[in-house]
């Protein structure tokens, strides 16, 4: 990690700060609250059509699949978020954040059977 840091050092002209390294996905970050700040009121539900007032049912195209699965094929994965560092570039200061994803595809041709899938 000290060579990454130093690689932004020297790359931006900043100084890193050697801050406290924590997981955002692990730790909730303090935030502040203000009182001018209006409520946001969220929605049910996501629709973004207003216009379709008959909603379209699937129920008994999927009656006739219980028990078996449609799909065969499933993609899974995950993703990490990490906060490494504080830099200074000039008179602002700027988090620095590092990403891992992992990525995986998955073959199940029956119930019982669940596998990876290489994909070529």
């Amino acid at each position: 990690m000290e060579r990454i840091l130093n690689f932004f050092d020297k790359a931006t002209n900043g100084k890193c700060y050697k801050s406290f390294k924590y997981s955002l996905d692990d730790v909730n970050v303090p935030t502040l609250k203000y009182d001018d700040k209006p409520k946001i009121i969220l929605e049910p539900k996501a629709e973004t059509n207003r216009k379709r007032l008959k909603c379209i049912s699937v129920e008994d195209e999927a009656e006739k699949y219980k028990g078996n699965s449609i799909f065969k094929y499933f993609l899974d994965g995950s993703r990490k978020t990490y906060k490494v560092d504080d830099i200074a570039i000039g008179e602002r200061i700027y988090p620095i954040i590092a990403g891992q994803i992992a990525v995986g595809c998955c073959h199940r041709p029956d119930p019982s059977t669940f596998k990876r899938k290489k994909l070529e």
